[in-house]
This record gives structure tokens, C-alpha cells and sequence, in this order.
């Protein structure tokens, strides 16, 4: 009898301690006060599968509902889009002094709402998931579906989790415990990391676009648009973007990736069309890298609309994964062309986007293991990848400057060649002339006996005539090659017409190459220290320290033109200087306010020619007029000063006159000190204005063969000025023309019109 009652104990005994310990082991025990992350709580989670999407949380928590519950690693099927997920976990906090914690729900849901029933019947409720706006949040975190849990000490907490999806990503529990403060602190270097990252990268596209509005030059701004992008993306990776820009929008986070994704692709080749010039080194290549170009933006609006009507995210990041894979696949196609090329610019861009490349790929295998590690990698390729592109600009930009200086120094050689050759024919002439006069003296003294000698004599001049008009061509050939190569160095007149609303330039050499020149650039990059025309003084030169100098506001363009001593050859070499010194003036000291212009022009041709003495031992008082004309569209101004030539502007209907400064640059033959002062004026829509050199107007012509002087040239400007600026131009063209009828052309001619 007592045999079976002790055995009936025993058993009952045993159920219920077997049932008190299922029921231990249904929570987790948080009891490692050291241990920063609680991984695998999967475990202890339950889930139910709501197909009927229309389930409430009081029916889930009810008492009844729970039988439904499956542990999660018993849950036999693959959780689908279209239905809801409900999880249910218990928590106990056995440590003391921490309470405060962070739950990593897993996955990229778009909600999840949780639910955490309280002792006096509420029930707390929080939203977290990829589509949950900033304010509906407890944290603040795009990536990661977290929420903060409060758990007191030694209390049991049952939590209830519910998933739903709107961008068709399979739904996901994967659940993991922070320590509050450990995630705070990586949180902070993540920031800190990325901080560093987006700031190189937003000083180099800065800085390039710099570069593309002093220089016009389309690589940089193609360059300047990859990084953007390229730091756009990281953004985006790592949640900045939906964060801080659009912490209520959290739906278009993934049309900005769309777009990011392809503009990085299609930037990237256009990038390099221009920056290797594929069109002149690959041309057969190049059709094809423009089509692709093409293809890739067609995609985005395709992609875009597709995922507004019907967002289907694993089908978008299927087919960027192909666009990837087909670029890595072409760009391996266009780096084995172009390092055929031989170009060493090529081999600077194969090597970066190959860093680029091998990162994107290594990153691939470690995205698994860890985000962090997976944007490490990739950033640390892609910054490598702008190095090497840097460094391959670099070497661009010191290529082109060689080939300039190269192209100079050929001109100059080609002049002094030219002289020489001149001073030969010359010398020779006057040899032959003295050689046939002592001849003809002689002969005239023995006509009668050295007559067969004098016809041999006259065969011989016949002969060293054609002699001298072979080497009289080769001297004009060889002029001809100087003028080509001064019309190179000029400024193209259509880059003048383009920055205007109309323009027109009118140049007219007397000889083959022209003592008169023009000068212009627009978009100059300059500084503003003090107002414009306050002083008519300035230092002699400008040290490289000094920063008093007369600048106008940026974007302003300059406009000269210049008459140096002399025409033909000597003129030319004149020319050649004068560009040299403005290049150095204002392109690279960046000085645009005209009188600081002239007083610097001035110093540094004195300072040139004040040694160089003639034949008498002689200084040279060689020089040039010069009138420059500043105009600001920004702050719609005009400024004007000459040496010696004026400025006129027509308005209203009549013709202005402002007078130049009566000294001219260079010559040092004035003993009081020169005054260059700047006229400035409002710009007046429809204004025209004109400056020229003193050519037109000292043209021999007409019935009595005068000149055809200021007054006229002014008369006729007013006359034809209501016309379009290229129609102006042919008129002065006609007007010289019947003009100088069959009188040689007294001096070079330069008329330079523009309309605002």
C-alpha cells in the first residue's frame, strides 16, 4: 500500500518538475552583464502564420490563441510576402544594473509592429521596419529594424512581434539583444567613419568643380558628378539618406537607388569618353561605350515606373545584379582595348577602375559576414579608384601644358627663322645689285667689244633671278606657317560670338601675320578686396604675397584689343608678347580690373625690352595701345580702360565716346609717370559696344585719296549699329573695301562689336 503511494508521488513529482523546466527553458535568461550582443534568440521564439492578414493582436494574446504558436525552429514552411507573421518571445533581465536595451528584430521588413503587454492591462506599442517614417520610431535607424526595450530586473516580459511586407522581400525573424551603450558607441564610429569618407570625397568633387567652371574642360564635370553619385550611394548603404533627408518618405529610399545605381554606371563611362578621348583612340569602340551610356539611362525611368506600379524590390536588385555583372563584363572588354592603345592617361584609369572592380567583387564574399566589412572594402576600392583617376588627370593636365609650351616655342623659332631668312634675301639683293652695277659700268666702257660678254652676263641675272623668287617664295611659305600658327594661339573668334548675345570680331592684317591682336576669356575666377575704379595708382608689379590688386566679381569676361609697333613680322613678334603677358596677368594672377591691367602690361614690357638695345645702341621705345573692356553680366557693369585707344558705346541712338589714357604701353621716352584710369557704367539692355585700333580709320582712299578719318569711322558705326552684329561686319568689310579701292592696305585693321 505505501509502496504504490510513494510511486504515485514520485511520478507527479516528476511531471511537475518537467513541466516547470519546459517552462524555464520557453524564456531567455539574460544574466552575462559583460556580454554586448545576445545573438540566436530565434530559439526562443514562437511564431503563427496569418494568412487571413486580418488577425488583431487581442485575438493573438489571448489565452486560447497561444496552443497556435510553433517554435520557430519547428516552423516547417518558408515564410511568404503575402501573408502576416506574428512572433511571440519571453524575456527575463537577471542583471541588476542595466535595464535598458535594444532589440534587433532581423531582416529588412517593412513593419513591424511590436507589443509588450504591461502588469496594469495597457499594452505598448512600437513601430520599427524599412517603411516606418522617423516619428513613428523609437530609433532613429534605416538599415536595422530595431526598437528600445526597457526590461526591469528579474521580471518577466512576454513580447509580441508582427511582420508585414510591402515591397515583396520574403519577411524574416532574426532576433538579437544590444547592450544600449555598446551599440551607441558603434553607432558613433560608423558616423565618425563615414564623416571622414563623405568629407574627402565632397572637398574633391569641390574642388573639381572648380576646376570645370575656371577651365570649361567637360571632364571635370563628368569626374565631379561620379563622386557625387559614388558618395550619394554610400548614403544611401548606410541609411544617411532616409535618416536625415527624408525621415518621413522612407517609400522613395529605393527609387533613389535606382537612380544611384545606373548614374554611377552611366557617369563612370562617360567619364571616360571624355577623359581618354575614346573617339580619336578607340573609334570603333567608342559607338558602342555611347550606346551603352544610352542604354543605361533609358533603364532608370523603365526601372522607376515599373517599381511605382508594382514595387517588387528582389526583382530591381536581380536585375541590378545583372547590370552589374554586364558592366564588370564590358569594362574588362574596354580596359584590354584601351591598354592596347599604348596611352599612359588609359593605363592611370585601367588601374583605378580595376581597384574599383576587385573591391566590389571581395565585398560580395564578405557582405555575408559583415555590412560594416562589406562598405570598408568597397569604400577603401572606390577611394583608391579616385586617387588613381586624380593622379591620371595630373598627368593630363602637365601633358597639355608641355604640349603649349612646345607649340610657343616652335612660333618663336619659326619668326626668328624668318627674319633671318629676310636679312639673307635682303643682304643678297643688294650683293647682286652691287655686282651687276660695276658690271654694267665695265661693259659700257667696252659695249663694243664685250658684247657677247654682256649677253652671257644678262643670261646669268635671268637665272639668279629665278633663283631669288624661289627663295622669295619659300620666305612667303614660310610666313604663311607663322600666321597659322599666331591664328592658333588667338582666341577663336566663334568662342567670342558664343559668350555673347551677338558679336562680332573683325581682323585684317596689313602684311601675312598682323602686329594688331585681340585678347578674351570670360568665367574669369578672381577676387573682389575693395570698389573698382577707387584708385587710378598702382604699384609697378605685383608680388606674389600682395593682395591689393583690382579684381572684378567672378564670371567676369575681358575683352582687348591691341596695336603694337609695326605689322608683318615685327608686329607678330609684338603679338606673341603681348598674349604671353596677359595669359600671365590675368589668367594666372588673376587680375581683371582693366587700369590694374594696363599698369601691370606696362611694367612688364618696359621691364622686357629696357635692355634690349638696336644697331645705335639704342633702347627700344616699341609698345602698344591697348583699350580692354571688363564686362560683369552678374552685377551688370561695364569697365573700360585704354592706353591711347578709346571705347565707344551706342545707346538710345547715339554714339559715346570714352577717351583712353594719352599714354601708350611700353616706350620710355615720357618722363612723367604714367595714369591708366578705369570708366565704369551701368550695362543697359541693347547697349552696343566697340572697341578697335586706329586702322580702319587711317586708310588711304576715296576720290582724293585721303584718309578716311575718326569722324566717318564714328558716323558710319552709329549708322550701321542698329543692325545684327554679323551683318555689322560685313558692312565694315564693304565699306573698306570700295574705300581703299586700289590703295594698299595702309595698317593692320581690328574692330571687335558686341550687344549685351
Amino acid at each position: 500500500m505505501w509502496q504504490r503511494i510513494v510511486c504515485v508521488l514520485f511520478i507527479t513529482l516528476g511531471i511537475h518538475i518537467g513541466r516547470s523546466q519546459a517552462q524555464v527553458n520557453d524564456i531567455f535568461q539574460v544574466n552575462d552583464g559583460k556580454k554586448e550582443v545576445y545573438p540566436n534568440l530565434n530559439r526562443y521564439l514562437k511564431v503563427y502564420e496569418d494568412t487571413s492578414n486580418a488577425l488583431t493582436f487581442k485575438e493573438i494574446a489571448s489565452q486560447s490563441f497561444q496552443k497556435n504558436f510553433v517554435p520557430h525552429a519547428k516552423y516547417p514552411k518558408k515564410f511568404q510576402y503575402k501573408y502576416t507573421y506574428w512572433g511571440k518571445i519571453t524575456l527575463q533581465n537577471n542583471i541588476s544594473f542595466k535595464d535598458d536595451w535594444i532589440l534587433h528584430i532581423g531582416g529588412r521588413n517593412s513593419v513591424v509592429e511590436v507589443f509588450i503587454p504591461q502588469k496594469n492591462g495597457q499594452t505598448i506599442v512600437q513601430k520599427t521596419g524599412v517603411m516606418v517614417p522617423v516619428s513613428q520610431k523609437s530609433i532613429n535607424e534605416a538599415i536595422l529594424s530595431l526598437m528600445a526595450l526597457h526590461l526591469p530586473y528579474q521580471v518577466t516580459q512576454t513580447i509580441y512581434l508582427k511582420i508585414t511586407v510591402s515591397d515583396r522581400r520574403a519577411p524574416k525573424f532574426d532576433l538579437e539583444l544590444f547592450d544600449l551603450q555598446n551599440y551607441n558607441d558603434e553607432l558613433r564610429w560608423e558616423s565618425l567613419f563615414q564623416g571622414l569618407f563623405q568629407g574627402v570625397f565632397w572637398i574633391m568633387i569641390l574642388y573639381n568643380l572648380v576646376i570645370y567652371f575656371t577651365t570649361r574642360d567637360r571632364t571635370y564635370i563628368f569626374y565631379s558628378s561620379y563622386m557625387f553619385f559614388i558618395s550619394f550611394y554610400f548614403l544611401y548603404f548606410h541609411g544617411f539618406i532616409r535618416e536625415y533627408f527624408i525621415p518621413e518618405h522612407p517609400e522613395i529610399d529605393n527609387f533613389l537607388w535606382i537612380i544611384a545605381v545606373s548614374m554611377m554606371s552611366a557617369l563612370y563611362y562617360g567619364f571616360m569618353r571624355v577623359f581618354l578621348h575614346t573617339r580619336d583612340i578607340i573609334p570603333r569602340v567608342d559607338p558602342l561605350v555611347r550606346f551603352y551610356i544610352g542604354f543605361r539611362l533609358v533603364l532608370i525611368p523603365i526601372e522607376l515606373i515599373y517599381y511605382a506600379i508594382s514595387p517588387n524590390f528582389p526583382l530591381m536588385n536581380t536585375i541590378s545584379l545583372i547590370s552589374g555583372g554586364v558592366d564588370a563584363v564590358f569594362s574588362l572588354y574596354l580596359f584590354i582595348v584601351l591598354y592596347r592603345t599604348g596611352s599612359v592617361t588609359a593605363r592611370y584609369f585601367i588601374l583605378g577602375a580595376l581597384s574599383l572592380n576587385l573591391a566590389v567583387i571581395g565585398g560580395v564574399f564578405l557582405y555575408s559576414y559583415s555590412r560594416f566589412v562589406y562598405s570598408l572594402v568597397y569604400q577603401g576600392g572606390a577611394s583608391l579608384e579616385v586617387l588613381l583617376f586624380s593622379l591620371g588627370l595630373g598627368y593630363k593636365i602637365r601633358a597639355t601644358e608641355q604640349e603649349k609650351r612646345r607649340a610657343q616655342s616652335d612660333l618663336i623659332e619659326q619668326l626668328h627663322q624668318n627674319e633671318r631668312l629676310q636679312r639673307e634675301h635682303t643682304q643678297e639683293l643688294e650683293n647682286k645689285v652691287l655686282e651687276r652695277t660695276a658690271k654694267v659700268q665695265q661693259q659700257k666702257e667696252e659695249i663694243l667689244t664685250q658684247a657677247e660678254n654682256l649677253k652671257e652676263a644678262v643670261e646669268q641675272l635671268n637665272v639668279k633671278n629665278v633663283e631669288l623668287e624661289q627663295t622669295n617664295k619659300h620666305i612667303t611659305d614660310s610666313i604663311n606657317y607663322a600666321r597659322r600658327i599666331q591664328q592658333a594661339l588667338l582666341c577663336d573668334q566663334s568662342e567670342v560670338v558664343r559668350n555673347f548675345k551677338e558679336a562680332f570680331v573683325f581682323l585684317s592684317p596689313k602684311d601675312i601675320v598682323s602686329g594688331d591682336f585681340y585678347w578674351f576669356n570670360e568665367d574669369i575666377f578672381a577676387y573682389k578686396n575693395e570698389p573698382l575704379g577707387s584708385q587710378t595708382m598702382a604699384p609697378p608689379i605685383y608680388e606674389e604675397d600682395e593682395d591689393n590688386a583690382k579684381r572684378l566679381h567672378p564670371r567676369v569676361k575681358v575683352l582687348i584689343a591691341a596695336d603694337g609697333t609695326g605689322h608683318g613680322v615685327p608686329g607678330a613678334f609684338m603679338t606673341v608678347m603681348g598674349q604671353n603677358l596677359l595669359d600671365e596677368i590675368i589668367l594666372n594672377q588673376k587680375i581683371t580690373e582693366p587700369s590694374q591691367i594696363l599698369y601691370e602690361l606696362d611694367y612688364r614690357l618696359t621691364k622686357t625690352l629696357q635692355n634690349t638695345k638696336t644697331d645705335h645702341q639704342k633702347q627700344i621705345n616699341d609698345g602698344m595701345d591697348v583699350a580692354i573692356l571688363a564686362l560683369d553680366e552678374v552685377a551688370r557693369k561695364v569697365y573700360f580702360s585704354g592706353a591711347k585707344n578709346p571705347f565707344w558705346y551706342v545707346r538710345d541712338g547715339q554714339i559715346h565716346q570714352v577717351k583712353g589714357s594719352k599714354f601708350p604701353i611700353g616706350s620710355r621716352q615720357y618722363r612723367t609717370s604714367k595714369v591708366f584710369e578705369t570708366f565704369t557704367m551701368d550695362m543697359q539692355e541693347g547697349d552696343r559696344y566697340y572697341i578697335f585700333t586706329d586702322g580702319f580709320q587711317d586708310q588711304f582712299g576715296g576720290t582724293s585719296g585721303r584718309k578716311y578719318m575718326r569722324k566717318y569711322f564714328r558716323n558710319f558705326l552709329l549708322e550701321i549699329s542698329k543692325e545684327p552684329m554679323t551683318t555689322q561686319k560685313q558692312l565694315l568689310e564693304t565699306e573698306l573695301r570700295d574705300w581703299q579701292g586700289d590703295n594698299q592696305q595702309t595698317d593692320d585693321i581690328l574692330i571687335m562689336g558686341v550687344r549685351v
